[in-house]
């Protein structure tokens, strides 16, 4: 479909792409022809004009307007997420100008946008969602002292110190639910709107002031009835005009410079000499109608409505008169894409399989010489199991640590991560180094605002709690009883549960404390029969002792329970384990081995009746209770006299759980093979650079950033920046 000669066409610009589907093509477009050229600064050198403009209603002021609404509707947690995920929103409300309870360097300075992100996070990671004033108790009542494992009591300062932005998030939603409908509309466009000064480019900021506008215009505009009259409330009356303002469309000065999208239906008179067709699938173009059963093609033709018949001549017509006149001197391609976003095949226009036969373009072709036909329907290679979207390479993401700029103030993270280890930390190191830095050195980690019931690890926590307090209360620790012990964990679990999700709880949250409630019973059994065996408890949460792994590297962390036996030479250190089946440590610890393993790998005797003289290759998945064991055997004032055993205590979900799994047979091979691992990770860790946090071979079970797990690293990630280090640039 080109030609050459002579062009009689007016010199407007040189090319024109023709999105088919006007709502996802253009953005698609503008997209790709960024990224085909970008400056020295990474500016783009291709910009596209789209006549039809931007929806007003895709703009950030709708949808902060939309949550201020939401807001003052229900005043929840959540709906205060939404808001205060708006900067503008925000510092409008004076959040990011609370202080902060412990200003680094002293002094009183306001919390900051990003700061209020993080206490926000940790309330939502130690609640469910729930109403404002429930979360403000909530906030309000968690304890903080200097007994607490290190990471729980930062966790519960920034809880005490996000109450004071939950009240202020509440009060703002009563102000704003008391509002008529005019007063709403205005107080929650002046809340959403950027000012002049917000670092927007100009054509931004002629959009913003064309949508606020346009906002105005729709509030002025309303004249509803008596409230009397109606059921609308003052945000159902603002979501109309939000509804009404945003069917317009913002065009600015159109860039004559620019690519133009013009749509399927201004083709015809678009000048440019090259016209790129973009889309030309058949359900677009001529589109597809399906029969109707009372109003066929017959009747509708009779009746004098458009037809299929007319509706395919007409696209003909246009397509047939954009080639001719780029006969001389111009051209048309065409795009046809394969498969839509969610991968379902997409086909051809039938306006492609009809065009006329000329210059060597021939519909089916000849022997050896495929056609337009046979290139349209060529079997497509699988595509990647993956995102269809890219990142370019200078916006993946950067994971330098940066250090403080003043070269007197150390860096404390960076000298915690060189120093030492946590005994759950291993896990995620032998999974993927890579993880470990954005988690361990960069803080990374995602919570979920929106979830109705906890996951699995708050469901663990929920149990964790029960039977933590249980073991702490020495009124309660030494039961023998069956249904004594019952009892008393109930006790402890409703204490929690009433502590953490307040009064009025949703639905969910009480069948999982049910769930909880029937799992606690199953442990009640074994807690009876280990006094019965003679086991009691010594320590409960217990700080290990501090142990050197290496030259200067020091491993640390927190136990769940250590037992001892009536006659105090037996101990057991139990790590509490909330599994849909009952597991065995051993299966958790360790998996299957190859030579090739750079990490991890050991070799442990056979045991099998014909597998004499054989050896098995294995690798570390996990290092905890060996951890444990290590520290506690040659460190803890009891346990060094005597002999220690390892273990999980399962709260499961079966009907007749095996609680207390042992690791027997850990000694020897196993406790070997474990401390010259962790011996190996101390000596990397401590190494630093790059080289010690580059991706495993093979994606992590539960990444760190879990909306990526469907990503190649080094398509997501700028992996030279994984473990380096540099001066802050602020």
């Amino acid at each position: 479909m080109r030609g050459d000669g002579g062009s009689t066409l007016e010199a407007v610009g040189r090319l024109a792409v023709v999105p088919c589907d006007r709502e996802a093509y253009p953005a698609l477009i503008t997209r790709e022809l960024h990224a085909l050229a970008r400056g020295p600064g990474g500016e783009p050198l291709l910009n596209t004009a789209n006549p039809l403009g931007r929806r007003h209603q895709d703009h950030g002021i709708h949808h902060a307007m939309a949550a201020l609404l939401d807001l003052a509707d229900e005043p929840t947690f959540g709906n205060l997420r939404r808001c205060v995920n708006h900067p503008v929103v925000a510092g409008r409300l004076r959040l990011t100008e609370l202080e902060q309870a412990e200003a680094p360097g002293g002094g009183r300075k306001p919390i900051g946008w990003h700061h209020l992100q993080r206490l926000l996070d940790a309330v939502s990671a130690a609640t469910a969602p729930q109403p404002l004033d429930e979360t403000l108790a909530f906030a309000r009542s968690v304890r903080v002292d200097d007994g607490m494992e290190p990471r729980q009591r930062v966790q519960n300062q920034r809880i005490r110190e996000a109450a004071t932005a939950v009240e202020a998030g509440l009060q703002a939603a009563v102000e704003l639910r008391a509002l008529g409908w005019r007063q709403l509309g205005e107080r929650a466009l002046a809340l959403a709107q950027p000012g002049r000064g917000a670092g927007l480019a100009e054509d931004e900021w002629l959009f913003a002031a064309d949508v606020s506008e346009a906002i105005e215009a729709a509030l002025g505009g309303l004249q509803p009835g008596r409230p009397e009259a109606t059921a609308l409330t003052a945000r159902d009356v603002v979501r109309l005009a939000l509804r009404a303002a945003g069917a317009r469309s913002f065009r600015g000065d159109i860039d004559r410079e620019a690519v133009n999208l013009p749509g399927w239906l201004e083709i015809p008179w678009e000048p440019v000499p090259h016209l790129v067709l973009f889309g030309l699938t058949d359900d677009l173009v001529p589109g597809v109608r399906h029969a109707h059963p009372f109003l066929p093609a017959t009747l509708r033709a009779a009746l004098g409505l458009g037809s299929p018949a007319q509706q395919f001549a007409q696209a003909a017509c246009a397509l047939e008169l954009v080639r001719r006149q780029r006969v001389q001197g111009g051209r048309v391609d065409v795009i046809v894409p394969r498969h839509n976003d969610q991968g379902d095949g997409l086909r051809p226009s039938r306006l492609l399989m009809l065009s006329p036969e000329r210059g060597g373009d021939t519909l089916l072709g000849a022997a050896g010489c495929p056609g337009r036909l046979d290139h349209l329907l060529q079997e497509v290679r699988a595509a990647r199991a993956e995102p269809i979207w890219d990142i370019p390479p200078e916006h993946r993401l950067d994971a330098t640590l940066r250090l403080p700029a003043d070269p007197a103030k150390s860096d404390v993270k960076l000298q915690r991560l060189r120093g030492s280890i946590s005994a759950t930390a291993f896990k995620t190191y032998l999974e993927n180094p890579a993880d470990f830095w954005l988690k361990h050195a960069l803080g990374m980690s995602e919570t979920s605002h929106d979830a109705i019931e906890l996951d699995a690890a708050g469901f663990g926590t929920l149990l964790h709690a029960a039977v933590e307090a249980f073991g702490r209360d020495p009124e309660t620790r030494d039961l023998t009883d069956r249904e004594t012990i019952f009892r008393a964990l109930e006790a402890k679990l409703e204490g929690h549960f009433r502590e953490r999700f307040g009064r009025a709880p949703a639905g969910s949250l009480l069948l999982q404390r049910e769930t909880a409630r029937v799992r606690l019973r199953a442990f009640a059994g074994a807690q009876a029969q280990l006094r019965d065996e003679g086991w009691s408890i010594v320590e409960v949460e217990g700080t290990l002792p501090p142990i050197e792994i290496a030259a200067g590297f020091t491993l640390r962390g927190r136990f769940d329970r250590l037992d001892a036996n009536s006659d105090r030479t037996r101990f057991r250190v139990y790590d509490y384990k909330s599994f849909a089946r009952a597991q065995l440590p051993q299966a958790r610890h360790v998996g299957r081995g190859a030579a090739v393993d750079a990490l991890g790998y050991f070799e442990v005797p056979s045991t099998a009746k014909n597998g004499a003289g054989k050896v098995l290759a294995k690798r570390w998945k996990d290092l905890q209770l060996p951890a444990y064991d290590w520290a506690l055997t040659e460190r803890h004032p009891q346990v060094s006299r005597g002999t220690l055993e390892i273990g999980y205590l399962c709260l499961s979900g079966e009907a007749n759980p095996e609680v207390v799994r042992v690791w027997t047979g850990f000694a020897g091979t196993f406790r070997t093979a474990a401390r010259a691992c962790m011996r190996e990770i101390a000596g990397l860790l401590a190494r630093g650079g790059p080289e010690s946090f580059q991706p495993a071979a093979q994606a992590a079970t539960y990444p760190v950033l879990e909306h990526l797990a469907g990503r190649r690293p080094e398509a997501v990630l700028n992996l030279a920046t994984l473990g380096a280090t540099e001066p802050s640039r602020g």
